[in-house]
């Protein structure tokens, strides 16, 4: 967090603007639970709130607390929220047995390529990888045994965001070209494998996707880009703006 606030900052003073990184620091705690409102501060300026969430939502037990916590965002009117979560269906395991066994599959296909990708990304020793490794484990224990109202590490799909995130009251916004072309081009410095594309309509499940278009991205009509390794979805992230 420290290099991204460092690097933000610079590009904000190249930009001469005036500027203020603030991280909501949640070890082990769920975000619902926290006055986000106490981090906005009011300096007397037109102030321009922009909110950044990775892989830091599905923290918040599915249902009502996360619906809570989306609301509780929406409530400090931002003038942009980004999204970055991973890309996978585990709030089947809600579902009873039948659910479960369904959870369980998704688990396979969703780590299956999360370890793929390491295997082939960081060397064996690399301590990077042995961190990401029991962080992956970590949450495959939490599926299997916490109960849906206590789990922090059920993922969800573009499409369940989507809803939940149109409930409140936000409206996607799409990358513009310039975006998509510049993350294309730092894909480009990784290990062969990954690649992006922009979610489909259908994908988000949002009938008023095709309304979100970005500053020069004139004909964007899709909410958000997944990252894929070897293909597969892995990371979904999109832009929304309060109605």
């Amino acid at each position: 967090m420290k290099e991204i606030a460092s690097r933000i900052d610079k590009f904000a003073r190249l930009m001469a603007v005036p500027f203020r990184f603030t991280v909501v620091h949640h070890p082990h705690t769920d975000l619902s639970a926290l006055d986000l409102s106490r981090h906005v501060s009011d300096d007397g300026y037109s102030t321009v709130l922009a909110v950044n969430c990775v892989n830091s939502l599905h923290g918040s037990p599915s249902g009502r607390r996360r619906e809570a916590l989306l609301a509780k965002i929406r409530q400090l009117r931002p003038k942009i929220l980004t999204l970055v979560e991973e890309e996978a269906d585990l709030i089947r395991f809600d579902d009873g047995d039948e659910g479960f066994l369904e959870g369980i599959r998704e688990s396979l296909k969703f780590f299956s390529a999360y370890f793929d990708s390491l295997e082939e990304c960081f060397p064996k020793t690399s301590n990077e990888r042995l961190a990401l490794e029991r962080a992956a484990g970590r949450a495959m224990v939490d599926l299997v045994a916490c109960p849906a109202e206590e789990s922090s590490e059920q993922r969800e799909t573009a499409a369940g965001w989507s809803r939940k995130l149109e409930w409140p009251g936000f409206s996607p916004w799409g990358f513009s070209d310039d975006v998509t072309d510049d993350v294309r081009a730092l894909l480009r410095r990784y290990k062969e494998g990954w690649s992006m594309r922009t979610a489909s309509a259908e994908e988000a499940d949002d009938p008023s996707s095709s309304g979100g278009v970005g500053e020069g991205g004139e004909g964007v009509g899709h909410t958000g880009i997944f990252l894929t390794w070897k293909e597969q979805p892995v990371v979904w992230t999109s832009a929304w703006k309060p109605r």
